[in-house]
């Protein structure tokens, strides 16, 4: 079985040396690539194309909520995981709108993160306790966000949608406009159109109020959830 290429996007260099240290004493996974910043990924990404990539917030150059989306154009559905010692809500909300598949804190839980990597090359989302918290204050704060169902309430087909288009299949039950969302998941109207066409097409309508009529069929009712 080949092993897990790891690519670590960090500034520091006690990080970097660290990280080495327990990516690399682990038998399924080793760092394949480093980057001091967001541009170098992105350069070292034109020739090397890892597994999954572990990446700082805060860099110079460019930093890793400016190094995802463009990342996420190049390599749709390459895991990220976000590895920083930010614990603020607006940097969890941007990294994950972004396309990360987790947000942890250095330093916390440190003995987890090869686990966690697993998890999220296997498209597990990655949210530690302190992290999740930060987020559910964040959208208990603001009823406009919240959702008229939760996720669990739904049940895709697998390999229907991405987990990206299953977070703004959330958002579309909302009232806020597209324009609203894309804002405030740190994307451009034109990514946003592009998520919104690739969700019609795969549900079969026209537009978001017939979007919202179709994700219906995907509602768990209480008497198919008994049969399951």
């Amino acid at each position: 079985m080949d092993k897990l290429k790891v690519m670590i996007v960090d500034d520091e260099k006690s990080v970097r040396t660290g990280l080495e240290i327990i990516i690399n004493a682990e038998p399924d996974m080793f760092v394949s690539a480093i980057a001091l910043n967001g541009r170098s990924a992105l350069d070292t990404l034109s020739r090397h194309t890892p597994d999954m990539i572990l990446i700082d917030i805060q860099m110079p150059v460019m930093d890793g909520l400016e190094c995802i989306p463009l990342i996420r154009e190049r390599h749709p559905e390459l895991p990220i995981l976000i590895l920083t010692t930010f614990n603020e809500s607006d940097y969890i909300i941007r990294g994950l709108a972004l396309g990360a598949g987790g947000y942890v804190i250095k330093g916390k839980q440190i003995d987890r993160l090869t686990q966690n990597i697993r998890d999220v090359y296997q498209d597990r989302f990655v949210l530690p306790v302190a992290v999740a918290r930060k987020l559910s204050e964040y959208i208990f704060n603001k009823p406009e966000l919240l959702p008229q169902r939760a996720a669990s309430e739904y049940r895709f087909p697998p390999g229907l949608f991405t987990k990206k288009e299953q977070d703004l299949l959330l958002l579309l039950q909302t009232n806020i406009e597209l324009k609203e969302i894309a804002t405030r998941c740190a994307i451009s109207e034109g990514t946003m159109r592009n998520y919104m066409t690739k969700i019609y097409r795969k549900l079969h309508v026209a537009n978001r109020k017939e979007a919202q009529l179709a994700l219906q069929q995907f509602v768990i009712t209480p008497s198919k959830a008994n049969r399951m």
